[in-house]
């Protein structure tokens, strides 16, 4: 077994709905898994915003647990692209 991002789990078993709970489960205790994912979304760019805010980080987490656009426009707006500054409330 090895763990992914903290979350635990086997390596020949399938990525599914438990795995990425497990996943924002992480990123909830773990800030820097947070961090980590906004520089991987953003490709490394110096150009995307840093994810450092509370706000931010709840906003990443909700968008990753929504599971569809029409969820996750109940999430916290402002914080979906790594192309320009984030816009959220409170960032």
């Amino acid at each position: 077994m090895h763990s992914c991002a903290g979350a635990g789990w086997p390596v020949g078993d399938p990525l599914n709905a438990t795995f990425w709970h497990r996943v924002t489960e992480a990123m909830e205790r773990n800030r820097t898994l947070v961090s980590l994912f906004n520089t991987y979304q953003g490709k490394s760019s110096v150009q995307s915003p840093n994810c450092t805010s509370d706000a931010c980080a709840a906003a990443k987490v909700c968008y990753m647990r929504s599971g569809s656009v029409a969820m996750g426009q109940s999430c916290p707006q402002g914080f979906g692209s790594v192309q320009s500054p984030y816009m959220g409330k409170d960032f």
